[in-house]
C-alpha cells in the first residue's frame, strides 16, 4: 500500500460539483472544513471517483457534516502573487454524510389494495377435528 491513508469528519463547504473528465469519467468535487482546535479549521479539497457519486452529490450540499476516508497528498502551486501556495487533496474511496436523521427522504409510492374484510367471529371454525379426551 502507498500512500498516507487518512479518516476524517468535517462540514462541506459548498454544494459538490459533479464533473466530468476529458476521457469522459465523472467525479464529484467538493471540500470539506475539518476543525483542528478550538476555533480553527483546515479546507480540504476532496476528488471521489468511485461508488455512487451520481446519487451522492445532492446530498452533499453546504453545512452537511461528513465523513471522508482515503489517500491524501499536497498540491502545490504558486498564486497570483507570486506566493507558493499549497492544499491537501483526498483521493475519497467512502463518502458518508453523517446527521441526516430526520431529513425528508423520498416517499415511496403507495400501491393501493382492497380494505381487507373484517372476519366473521360467528363463523364455524376451519376445523372439524374430534377432541380425544
Amino acid at each position: 500500500m502507498q500512500g498516507i491513508e487518512v479518516a476524517f469528519e468535517g462540514t462541506v463547504v459548498a454544494a459538490a460539483e459533479l464533473r466530468t473528465a476529458k476521457s469522459g469519467r465523472e467525479w464529484l468535487s467538493f471540500a470539506v472544513n475539518v476543525p483542528v482546535r478550538d476555533d480553527q479549521v483546515e479546507r480540504v479539497s476532496v476528488a471521489a471517483f468511485a461508488g455512487h457519486i451520481r446519487e451522492l452529490a445532492p446530498e452533499l450540499r453546504a453545512d452537511v457534516r461528513v465523513y471522508v476516508q482515503g489517500k491524501a497528498s499536497v498540491r502545490r502551486w504558486q498564486g497570483c502573487d507570486g506566493q507558493l501556495q499549497a492544499c491537501l487533496s483526498i483521493v475519497a474511496e467512502i463518502v458518508q454524510p453523517l446527521g441526516l436523521i430526520g431529513e425528508s427522504r423520498p416517499k415511496r409510492a403507495r400501491t393501493s389494495k382492497a380494505p381487507k374484510s373484517k372476519p366473521d367471529v360467528n363463523a364455524p371454525l376451519p376445523f372439524n377435528d374430534p377432541i380425544p379426551f
